[in-house]
């Protein structure tokens, strides 16, 4: 029994800082030297895990074998991520105790963290529970509390309470009068109850919803396993810091028969992941954060409007040439999360050929290049720009691209645009779409393109209006 702790923090309220795999490039992963680099350090080093970081710093987390411990594995292309999650291969009956530090990514220094959780998600079995079980364990006093399926241990008082009293299904948590390491102190134990398979591992910490046969066509002697509840199957720990680093055990239990278990001839082992926040809190839908000017901007193009300078549709003959008269104007909607300064262009290019992946490798020019502060909502940029500095000649295979630059490179941007998510790193710029004005066809009056759908709008009504028209829904830019 656990008696309930105070909650000077409420875990699934609020974090102060978020660890996040998904974004995260692996820079070495070379564990304890056993591949799949060679010729680097013996860690697994993530890069850039933390991005609401104090002052945009960029933070890496180095994974090491730790004090006391030694760590094996079965096959080392498993290590590094699976989906969203950072992906552990460990051996049968080898526990191995790793080492987790944050370490500015520049100069390698430990940084302290506060208040910030590590879920390790899909801890389950073999269908025959001798051949491999898994367990996950934590130093008790090194964490501040843990969520189950059933609660917080800290809310409900009890480690049954929000393990088997919630779901007999459920993983089952036990305290330790010893280390994870067998020494002195108290540890938290973390015991698979229930077998899995691929088809039921999660690839969204956010959505750990259950998986049915129908989704795994699973064999006959599985069925009765299904439907599978994949919060029942994850643990998170929450650290309340400040700390640079913690430790978590993964062991692979394996009591049957030597040539079912790993074997110098066969070595075998189970993959372990983890992340950051998951599915096992309902987290608030813009958590606040210790410094809420840090706010990671996130935008949205809601649409692009293309006419005139009267509002008149852009017609040209094949015969004509375009005159200085031609002026024509760009009105941008723009959603952004927070007031940030951004530098918005749009080119002019040639369509793209022969499937080339960058739509403007046949640059005419920048038509627009203004640099503006986006509001927290909507903002509307209108330029215009003329067309006779370009010397056009009439085709109808001219697109207009739009590129974004921040003014802060180091911070990683989230856009719900097109393809999804668009992670800008030390890059000065990316694309968000085409927008079409062809010549020498006659256009309708405005050319509204909008993302969240894809689709480009010609109304056949004259004259335009002069701005934008309201589009029918918002994007809403994905959670980082």
């Amino acid at each position: 029994t656990h008696k309930p702790t105070p909650l000077e923090w409420d875990v699934c309220a609020e974090t102060d800082r978020d660890l996040e795999i998904e974004g995260a490039e692996i820079i070495i992963n070379n564990l304890n030297f056993q591949g799949p680099d060679s010729n680097a350090d013996g860690v697994l080093r993530y890069r850039d895990v933390v991005p609401n970081a104090p002052g945009g710093q960029q933070i890496d987390l180095v994974v090491s074998v730790a004090t006391g411990s030694d760590y094996r594995l079965a096959d080392p292309s498993f290590n590094g991520k699976w989906e969203q999650f950072a992906q552990i291969n460990v051996r049968d009956n080898e526990p191995s105790t790793l080492q987790f530090q944050f370490v500015d990514s520049n100069t390698n220094e430990p940084v302290e963290l506060t208040r910030f959780v590590i879920t390790v998600f899909d801890i389950d079995q073999q269908l025959d529970s001798s051949v491999q079980r898994e367990t996950v364990c934590v130093d008790a006093d090194d964490v501040y509390d843990i969520i189950a399926a059933g609660g917080s241990l800290n809310e409900m008082g009890s480690l049954e309470a929000i393990t088997t009293d919630y779901n007999e299904n459920s993983v089952i948590i036990e305290l330790v009068e010893e280390s994870c390491q067998g020494g002195s102190g108290r540890s938290y134990r973390v015991h698979s109850t229930q077998p899995g398979w691929i088809c039921d591992n999660p690839t969204d910490p956010l959505d750990l919803s259950p998986v049915t046969c129908e989704d795994c066509d699973c064999k006959d002697n599985q069925k009765q396993y299904y439907p599978i509840s994949r919060d029942l199957r994850a643990a998170m720990f929450a650290y309340s810091g400040p700390t640079s680093s913690f430790e978590i055990t993964f062991e692979v239990i394996c009591e049957a028969s030597s040539d079912r278990c790993s074997n110098d001839d066969i070595p075998r082992g189970r993959n372990f992941i983890f992340g950051g926040r998951s599915a096992l809190c309902a987290w608030p839908i813009q958590a606040p954060t210790t410094v809420p000017t840090l706010l990671i901007p996130e935008i949205s193009l809601i649409s692009v409007s293309v006419f005139d300078q009267i509002g008149q549709a852009i017609v040209f003959d094949a015969a004509d040439d375009i005159s200085a008269n031609e002026e024509i104007s760009f009105e941008i909607i723009i959603e952004s999360n927070k007031a940030l300064e951004f530098n918005i262009k749009v080119n002019l290019c040639l369509a793209a050929q022969n499937g080339a992946d960058d739509p403007c490798a046949l640059s005419v020019g920048t038509v627009m290049d203004v640099t503006t502060t986006l509001n927290q909502g909507l903002t509307t940029i209108i330029d215009s720009y003329d067309l006779e500095v370009l010397d056009l000649e009439p085709r109808d295979d001219y697109r207009f691209v739009i590129f974004v630059t921040p003014e802060d490179h180091q911070r990683r941007l989230q856009s719900s645009l097109l393809e999804g998510d668009i992670n800008l790193e030390e890059t000065t710029r990316f694309y968000t779409g085409l927008f079409s004005i062809l010549f020498p066809t006659t256009i309708a009056p405005s050319v509204v393109f909008i993302p969240s759908t894809g689709e480009t709008l010609m109304p056949t009504s004259s004259p335009a209006p002069t701005s934008s028209p309201a589009p029918t829904s918002s994007p809403v830019p994905t959670s980082s």
